[in-house]
């Protein structure tokens, strides 16, 4: 073999490697340090996980001053307690949408939610009402009355057909959130 050959062989082997080198270092370097999918997939991800946990906090927050509202408590005063906490909730859920780089089910879990609590405020409403008018028209009536006695149990019933109307959708987006970002 001669010298020229010999040159030829090395420098082809010599770029050879470098090209093989370069590409190597460029496919470690964006698979492990610099995958735009990857970054992106971990800023959705904790943007999803923050959103899910606030709305989740929210809603227990919510329930938890629905269920402190004493029963005893003068209705007028109550149903004026219920109305403000329904307007805060609607409120403090609405925040968290501004989170915009999180998952679009947590807003979707978020608006259903918004909307039955909407829809809350008009049961309530007349729930207090026909109460007040009620006992205002009989001062005598007490707590085991049959009308008040079925007047709290068709809101209960409606209440609760509220509350569990979306529930396949409601499932079905809680169910992919824990799936693909593990929020609980």
């Amino acid at each position: 073999m001669s010298e020229s050959s010999n040159t030829t062989t090395h420098i082809a082997k010599n770029i050879t490697i470098g090209v093989i080198t370069s590409v190597l270092a460029a496919f470690l370097i964006y698979f492990t340090i610099g995958n735009p999918k990857k970054a992106e997939f971990a800023k959705k991800k904790e943007a999803t996980k923050k959103a899910w946990a606030s709305y989740k906090e929210n809603r227990a927050v919510f329930i938890q001053a629905l269920k402190s509202i004493d029963t005893t408590m003068d209705d007028n005063r109550a149903k004026k307690l219920l109305n403000h906490q329904i307007d805060i909730a609607v409120g403090n859920l609405e925040n968290i949408k501004k989170e915009t780089d999180a998952d679009q089910r947590v807003f979707s879990t978020i608006d259903i939610t918004i909307e039955q609590i909407k829809e809350m405020k008009p049961l309530f409403e007349s729930f207090f009402t026909d109460r007040i008018n009620y006992i205002n028209k009989n001062p005598e009536a007490l707590i085991d009355d049959p009308y008040l006695v079925e007047t709290q149990k068709n809101f209960e019933e409606d209440i609760s057909n509220l509350r569990t109307r979306d529930t396949l959708r409601l499932n079905k987006f809680r169910d992919g959130l824990r799936k693909d970002y593990g929020v609980e």
